[in-house]
């Protein structure tokens, strides 16, 4: 399959799990930031894996080929996936996630189009970038449905 998609970096963690004011108010923590959790620490390992099943389900609904665990464990973004990547592939982010306006497949579908002009499908995978943890939950679940329509579209438009 080209053009594969898949969330590199943070999906929204549920308010239940972090006070995401707190969260957004800082620069990604470097170091360990409990003061986020608001799970007290003998269950928060615990609400984590319920947190983490959330976001794979929600990946899932949305339609995302390679799934993640949103790094829902994590304060801030890790790059150990986006690095275990083979030499020469590249993750495409074509979701804007400064905006919390929900872009169009059309739109997505055209950022996917002009990479391909530099790269080839079978070494591309699409993702909307890091970031997502701050978006609400509806917003970046909205953005992964149109990420993988447009991704599915332009996969169509190659098989031609």
């Amino acid at each position: 399959m080209v053009l594969v998609t898949t969330v590199v970096g943070s999906y929204p963690q549920p308010d239940w799990l972090v006070d995401r004011e707190m969260l957004g108010s800082r620069l990604p923590p470097r170091v360990r930031a409990r003061e986020i959790w608001r799970v007290p620490g003998e269950w928060l390992a615990q609400a984590q894996e319920d947190a983490t099943v959330v976001a794979i389900r929600d990946m899932e609904r949305a339609g995302i080929d390679i799934l993640t665990d949103g790094e829902i464990r994590r304060e801030s973004y890790s790059n150990r996936f986006a690095t275990a990547l083979p030499d020469k592939d590249v993750i495409l982010g074509v979701v804007d996630l400064n905006d919390p306006s929900v872009e169009p497949p059309e739109i997505i579908a055209a950022r996917i189009r002009a990479a391909l002009e530099y790269h080839p499908a079978e070494r591309l995978q699409i993702a909307p970038d890091c970031g997502m943890k701050y978006l609400p939950r509806e917003v970046a679940f909205a953005k992964l449905q149109a990420m993988t329509e447009a991704a599915a579209t332009v996969r169509a438009e190659l098989s031609r």
